[in-house]
């Protein structure tokens, strides 16, 4: 979701937590989406998800290993990611992308949102924050985040 959603989901998984007390583990939705998309094509998966002011959350996938990462405008990052890779996937929720179609010379769009339930269970954990003896979930909200994850 937005910026807002995505903060007020993860403070609810914290408050659970905190009155549980439960163990919490974050999922990338980007490596979400690849899980997904594995399943529906062999090519190397570039998994997209919306940002505000035109920007775009990415992650380019070689099997399930991640190779690049990012966060720009999909018109100038795909172009790239074709020239480098070759014909890719695109995986995510492509109308919210509002992607022009000559953007999309050398992808295979891939329409998912959201990924399959059972593909949560295949995700790699991130690990909470330690904030004294508290374990907290950072939302990724930004390409520093992306990039030290």
């Amino acid at each position: 979701g937005g910026l807002s959603s995505t903060r007020a989901g993860v403070s609810f998984a914290n408050a659970l937590a905190f009155a549980a007390p439960a163990r919490l583990w974050g999922v990338s939705a980007l490596e979400l989406l690849m899980l997904h998309a594995r399943e529906l094509t062999q090519r190397p998966v570039c998994s997209m998800r919306p940002a505000q002011g035109g920007l775009a959350f990415w992650a380019l996938y070689e099997g399930r290993r991640m190779v690049a990462s990012g966060c720009e405008r999909p018109e100038l990052v795909l172009p790239r990611i074709t020239a480098d890779h070759g014909a890719v996937a695109l995986a995510g929720p492509l109308p919210r992308l509002r992607l022009a179609p000559e953007t999309l010379n050398g992808v295979e769009p891939l329409e998912i949102d959201p990924p399959a339930l059972r593909h949560f269970a295949q995700a790699t954990r991130r690990v909470p924050v330690r904030v004294g003896a508290t374990e907290i979930l950072e939302p990724i909200t930004g390409p520093e985040a992306l990039a030290a994850g």
